[in-house]
């Protein structure tokens, strides 16, 4: 008999629900405050929090999960870049 072990990967690690600005969420993806919020309108962005006095903010790891979601192939024509 032949042993056909098959290895399990580990499970990732949780992601942090650190919250960011807009400053930090440009800085990940590549894209300008008005393709940002425009998306956010479309659904096709996460959206961001109302923290009050007209400051907002994202969850770190709603922007991860949105860029590791995009495909491998031609990321860079999803995200409307190049």
């Amino acid at each position: 008999m032949t042993d056909q072990t098959t290895e399990i990967p580990a499970p990732a690690a949780p992601r942090s629900n650190r919250r960011i600005r807009l400053k930090e969420v440009m800085e990940l993806v590549p894209l300008g405050r008005s393709t940002i919020y425009d998306r956010m309108e479309a659904g096709t962005f996460p959206k961001s929090r109302d923290l009050g006095g007209g400051v907002v903010c994202w969850l770190e790891s709603e922007v991860l999960d949105w860029l590791d979601a995009l495909p491998e192939k031609g990321a860079k024509n999803n995200l409307g870049v190049g």
